[in-house]
Formats: C-alpha cells, sequence, structure tokens
C-alpha cells in the first residue's frame, strides 16, 4: 500500500494537473472505506450469552 500512495505521490509531482488530484483523493477515500469495511466482522461480535436450562 505505501508503494501504491508514493508511486501516486510521484505521478502528482511529475503530473500536477487538477484532475491527478481528484484521483489522488478519491482513491485515498476508497481505500478508506475498505479499511472500515474489511474491520467491520471484527467491530460486530456478540457477547456471549449464556442459556439457562430449568426441568419442568
Amino acid at each position: 500500500m505505501f508503494l501504491a500512495v508514493g508511486a501516486l505521490q510521484l505521478l502528482v509531482e511529475i503530473f500536477g494537473a487538477v484532475w491527478m488530484q481528484i484521483v489522488r483523493i478519491a482513491l485515498m477515500t476508497v481505500v478508506a472505506y475498505y479499511r472500515f469495511w474489511s474491520k467491520a466482522p471484527d467491530r460486530k461480535k456478540a457477547p456471549p450469552t449464556t442459556v439457562a436450562v430449568t426441568s419442568g
């Protein structure tokens, strides 16, 4: 990932166009959303529940 950001930074330095900056912002947004999405199952773990068994 760091290499991709570094390569993108190099492209921005060489091609300092506005559209390239928009692509950079969009790419960073997509990466941030992916990281948030990929960690979502880890955050949503339910606490363990206990079941009471009664004889009737």
